[in-house]
């Protein structure tokens, strides 16, 4: 990610629009910009992100949502789906998959550890995403799952 950022003015109650500037690692793409409308639910136990694209461009549709739940002080259950439909153009499925993979580990750790560590830095959160993305490969994780 490039940038991220709330759009100003946009929040109504528990609703906002997100801004998220995405890297594309091809020189002759320029970076992907997309709006995401949330809406927020909040109860003492649990917290649900809910969101889906404010307009159409190069990516056709993305919804999702994401829950976090306190286990105890200094852990949080994470559970997120996303769907995502676009316009990959030049650019293989595999390379997009990749990428989308890698952007969304290091952005749920950063999630969570946030939600884990309020006080905690985004600069530090940022670097113990990298640290985990690398010490744990996306290819393991693929190598070891079980059919259920």
């Amino acid at each position: 990610m490039v940038e991220v950022h709330k759009v100003k003015g946009s929040e109504q109650g528990n609703r906002f629009v997100v801004s998220t500037e995405q890297h594309i690692p091809v020189f002759f793409i320029p970076n992907l910009v997309i709006e995401t409308t949330y809406v927020v639910e909040r109860t003492p136990t649990r917290a649900v992100y809910r969101y889906k694209l404010k307009e159409q461009g190069r990516v056709k549709a993305t919804d999702g949502f994401v829950v976090l739940e306190p286990l105890s002080p200094t852990r949080t259950r994470y559970v997120e789906l996303d769907f995502i439909e676009a316009d990959t153009g030049p650019i293989s499925m595999a390379t997009v998959w990749e990428q989308s993979l890698s952007g969304f580990y290091r952005s749920d750790v950063a999630l969570k550890l946030k939600a884990e560590q309020p006080a905690l830095a985004y600069e530090k959160i940022r670097a113990e995403a990298d640290r985990l993305y690398e010490k744990y490969p996306q290819a393991a994780c693929y190598e070891h799952r079980k059919p259920r």
